[in-house]
């Protein structure tokens, strides 16, 4: 199961990626390529957490659950904003782009 294909929905929000160092379920590079995959995501590694940073490293999930919190202005979101994104029309637009790109 994969979300490489959707994480573009995320570009206009902020988004705070968390990833434990040694995560060895889901691979630290995975963390890397979900934040290179969303523009202007941050992302953050807490060298002592592996799969359960909120167990194995509460204090550091916080610190940079609260450094990004106080940074990042909030984004509003409708319903109608994800509507537009997830719509036929919008994902027969996107693989049109995709193909002009080619």
């Amino acid at each position: 199961m994969s979300a490489r294909d959707r994480l573009y929905l995320l570009r206009d929000y902020p988004t705070l990626i968390v990833w434990g160092e040694r995560d060895h379920t889901i691979p630290l590079a995975h963390g890397e390529e979900a934040h290179h995959a969303i523009p202007g995501s941050h992302f953050v590694t807490l060298p002592p957490a592996a799969h359960f940073p909120h167990l194995e490293d509460p204090a550091g999930l916080a610190k940079a659950l609260d450094e990004f919190i106080s940074s990042t202005e909030p984004a509003r979101l409708d319903d109608a904003d994800w509507g537009g994104l997830i719509s036929p029309r919008a994902r027969h637009r996107r693989h049109e782009a995709k193909r002009a790109a080619a």
